[in-house]
């Protein structure tokens, strides 16, 4: 590429070390201990170097009709880029060591298989960044800070460092591996939180009972291989309340930065400290108990295989900023409180038959698929908020729309209603939902659904006849939404069906309001340019139009193999097995999307997008 635009060079450099051990002791069979000591280190270093540039167009035409002599007649300049030379240099380094010793014991005693688990873990990791910007360079000839102005200019640095600690444990028991018991447990330590509250006890418990292994049982129900009935309870912890987070602020400690400053005297600025976020010496774990019962099993000489369960999950001490129980007009920057409590539940299982039928042939089938909900208990709502607004009882991740009942057709249909202020024909309606005449925040309502299937599931079937396999896959989910949010406009392009269903006006009306007769009635709005309406996507006023259902049905995969016959294979000389094969991934969607991917959690879709994939190959092994 070309360097005269500038230059933008990235090094980077990782160094990896792993130190393992493993001890057995003689005269104690069982018995071992290992342990892991993993060290990372990483260095980047940034450079961009930006400066001016010129852009030459063409006038193609008048080229032309000069006989195409004497090009650089025709050319206009345009500059392009910064202004003046900039330079932008970050230099980051980064150090983790993990660390852990495990020790095990198994043994049998008659009957009686007894194994424990015992150990510990720690994490240390420490970072820093220094990044500087310089600009106004008297020549581009010199791209290294000491050249730049004085002026405009910027250096910044930042560290962040923090560590963890564990110790864990598990003891299995089982008896003739008819009776099955497991008990495991955890202590965890995290700095995020001050040391009267830093650590955490996470239990978990777990039984089974193999009823297919009782005399009673086998002498009545000949027809079942394996029956297994088990539940587990226990609970589990986390320190993360914001995923996106490289490393979160610990919030037991006052925050402050920097302001701009303050004038004393002449010309002297002071820089002045400013709170930020108010302690709270009691933040600790959020805590999640968790309980499933589940049976599994194999009848019919091992032809039919099942799974089922039900679980639950109460998820408290869930991190979140009071809304409600602290008015703003306190003035607090509050810090997030073990307050939030979420509930889940769901169902799922999965059920399989396979059968030969002959000696030749034999076949597949395996559904499986799953149910799961959430409620959100408590979430320190603000108060007075009307019942359809408000997230508690609601799932978690729901978010606030306003109702579209339709597309206004004409301008009578506009001044006919309680419209938005600014509405014209083209426009969608927003209800107004508390009847109050006008149409405001208040309008808005919480459907119960958010981007997280309430069902998936998936079918495989599959065949093989002599040296002939075919197998196909599908899978699919409903129950949830996407909400589409494009940078539609003048960054970017339009989706078909937007285009297709959009309200179009009268070409005899120079002010674009009459529409035209031929559509009517128009499912779609008017074209819109990114924000540039109150119910455009890009805006700030989400509504249900562009909420859209994305329940489907893909054929994920399909495949079709063939062996060579051992008989070919003998006369190769040392091939064990030749595989042709022929398949495909992606290759059909059923939805109602229509939109983009329907498995895509992202509202601009500025996302890779799955690829339709075709592929021919074999498989030797020797």
């Amino acid at each position: 590429g070309t360097t005269q635009t500038g230059t933008d060079r990235n090094q980077q450099y990782h160094l990896t070390g792993n130190l393992t051990m493993d001890i057995t002791i003689p005269g104690l069979p069982g018995f071992d201990i290992r342990g892991l000591l993993s060290y990372n280190k990483e260095f980047e270093e940034i450079k961009q170097w930006k400066i001016p540039w010129t852009l030459y167009s063409l006038d193609k035409q008048s080229y032309i009709n000069n006989g195409q002599k004497d090009p650089e007649k025709f050319l206009t300049a345009a500059q392009k880029g910064p202004t003046d030379p900039q330079l932008t240099q970050i230099y980051f380094q980064q150090e983790k060591v993990l660390g852990n010793i495990v020790a095990n014991y198994k043994r049998s005693f008659g009957d009686h298989n007894v194994s424990f688990m015992a150990g510990t873990e720690m994490q240390k990791f420490n970072d820093n960044t220094f990044n500087a910007f310089r600009r106004h360079f008297i020549s581009t000839a010199i791209s290294e800070l000491f050249a730049g102005g004085k002026e405009d200019w910027n250096n910044n640095g930042s560290a962040e460092r923090g560590a963890r600690l564990s110790y864990f444990d598990r003891l299995d028991y089982n008896y003739k591996g008819k009776y099955l018991f497991q008990f495991v447990s955890r202590i965890d330590g995290s700095y995020l939180f001050p040391p009267d509250h830093r650590y955490g006890f996470f239990p978990a418990f777990s039984a089974g009972w193999r009823i297919s292994e009782e005399p009673f049982f086998k002498d009545k129900f000949s027809g079942v291989n394996d029956l297994k009935l088990r539940a587990s309870w226990g609970k589990t912890g986390n320190d993360i309340s914001d995923p996106n987070a490289l490393v979160e602020s610990q919030q037991y400690l006052n925050g402050f930065e920097f302001g701009s400053g303050y004038v004393l005297g002449i010309d002297q600025v002071v820089q002045g400290l400013v709170p930020t976020v108010t302690a709270n010496p009691y933040i600790t774990w959020e805590r999640a108990k968790q309980f499933d019962i589940g049976i599994d099993g194999t009848l019919l000489h091992n032809a039919l295989d099942f799974t089922i369960d039900y679980w639950n999950q109460l998820r408290s001490g869930i991190l979140i900023v009071p809304t409600g129980s602290f008015p703003k007009s306190t003035g607090l920057d509050l810090p997030r409180e073990n307050i939030g409590i979420v509930k889940s539940w769901g169902y799922d299982g999965n059920l399989s038959w396979h059968k030969s039928t002959s000696k030749n042939f034999s076949y597949h089938i395996s559904l499986n698929g799953g149910y799961s909900t959430s409620k959100v208990v408590f979430a320190d709502e603000i108060p007075n908020v009307p019942d359809y607004q408000i997230a508690t009882g609601k799932k978690i991740s729901t978010g606030l729309y306003y109702k579209v009942t339709g597309v206004y057709q004409d301008q009578k249909e506009v001044d006919a209603s309680v419209h938005w202020l600014g509405a014209r024909p083209g426009d969608l309606i927003f209800e107004d939902v508390n009847n109050d005449g006008k149409i405001d925040a208040n309008d808005r309502i919480r459907p119960n659904k958010n981007s997280t299937p309430n069902w998936t599931g998936g079918l495989t079937l599959g065949a093989e006849w002599k040296n002939i396999s075919f197998s196909i896959f599908f899978q699919g989910s409903a129950g949830a939404v996407q909400y589409v949010a494009t940078e539609s406009g003048d960054i970017g392009n339009y989706f078909e069906d937007y285009a297709k269903n959009r309200w179009i006006p009268d070409p005899s009306d120079t002010k674009g309001l009459t529409p035209a007769p031929a559509g009517l009635p128009y499912s779609g709005p008017r074209t819109f340019d990114r924000g540039d309406t109150y119910w455009s996507p890009q805006g700030s006023n989400d509504n249900t139009y562009f909420l859209r259902n994305t329940d489907y049905i893909r054929l994920k995969t399909l495949e079709l193999g063939y062996n060579l016959p051992n008989k070919m294979l003998s006369h190769l000389g040392g091939i064990n097995n030749f595989r042709l094969y022929v398949n495909g991934y992606n290759l059909i969607t059923w939805d109602k999307f229509k939109l983009m991917d329907p498995e895509a959690s992202n509202a601009a879709g500025d996302y890779y997008p799955q690829t339709r994939i075709f592929n021919i190959g074999l498989n030797v092994t020797f």
